[in-house]
Formats: structure tokens, C-alpha cells, sequence
């Protein structure tokens, strides 16, 4: 589910989100992992974040909330959201519950080619075996509905030439 909001962890867990206390810095990774789960941080946002403030994203919170206003065209109280992603209770809860699904822009475990794309996602929530991304594997993109012949093919890699 990458850069989508989650709607259920939140209250599923059983915590009340205002009882839970803030760490004093965000290390880079809840950082992306937080600003996926903000809807209105759009894949042209997120680049002006990255070319802004490097690949970790670690000094967005040292910028003012009207830097970032101007810089993302945003509204002061999504401003302050940026600045301080886990200020929000709810976006600190579900950053707490999903850190270890999550594989963020600054793991090593990244996909490498994913990386190099234009928008990269901040986070990819994963389950099972994290080291398959490093793995060799054949991607099938498609939509519309696969034929009978395409799950054959799909099914054989000896179809498909070297």
C-alpha cells in the first residue's frame, strides 16, 4: 500500500493516540515513512522536498512553516505537518504500527532501479522475504485483464527470450 493513507491500524491497536509522547528528532525513515501517509504530499511535492533537502530528508524541520507553505503550495497547518510529521497524533500511531512493513527511500534494501525513477515513493509497504526486490525477476505490467495465453507465458520464463 504505498503513499496511501492507512485508515484501520489506527484504532484497531487499541491506543489512544493522545497519550503517546513525541520523539524529540525524527530519524529519516519515520520521516518518508509519515510524509506517505500524508495525502496531500503528491509525487511533485515530494521531489521539491527531496531536491530541497537531500535524499534523508532530515532538515525539513529546520525550514519555517512559511518556507514550506511557499515552496509546496501548501496551507500553514499542512506547513507545519511537514515540519514536524509526527507532531499529529494519529500520523505518529500509524508510523509506530507500520515501521516494520515498511521499506523506506533511505533503507539499503530500497529497490536500486526503483530509486533512479522520477517520483520515487518515499515508503513500500512490503510483506514476506525483503531481500526479493534485490533479486533478479521479471515485472508483467498490464490494464486490462490477462488472457489465458498471457498466464501461460507468464507462468513459463522459458517463453521469453534472454
Amino acid at each position: 500500500m504505498p503513499d496511501a493513507v492507512l485508515t484501520q491500524p489506527r484504532f484497531l491497536l487499541g491506543i489512544d493516540p493522545t497519550s503517546m509522547q513525541r520523539p524529540k528528532t525524527i530519524s529519516p525513515r519515520d520521516r518518508m515513512i509519515a510524509y506517505a501517509l500524508l495525502p496531500f504530499l503528491n509525487p511533485a511535492r515530494r521531489r521539491l522536498l527531496l531536491e530541497q533537502f537531500g535524499d534523508r530528508l532530515e532538515n525539513p524541520c529546520h525550514g519555517s512553516t512559511s518556507f514550506l507553505a511557499a515552496l509546496l503550495r501548501l496551507s500553514s497547518a499542512q506547513a507545519a505537518l511537514v515540519a514536524d510529521p509526527l507532531h499529529d497524533p494519529l500520523i505518529a500511531l500509524e508510523v509506530r504500527a507500520e515501521r516494520h512493513r515498511v521499506i523506506a527511500l533511505s533503507d539499503p534494501d530500497y529497490p536500486p532501479l526503483l530509486r533512479e525513477i522520477a517520483d520515487p515513493p518515499l515508503a513500500l509497504w512490503a510483506e514476506g522475504d525483503r531481500s526479493l526486490p534485490q533479486q533478479p525477476s521479471i515485472a508483467i505490467v498490464g490494464s486490462r485483464p490477462p488472457s489465458p495465453y498471457s498466464f501461460t507465458a507468464a507462468g513459463n520464463p522459458a517463453c521469453h527470450p534472454r
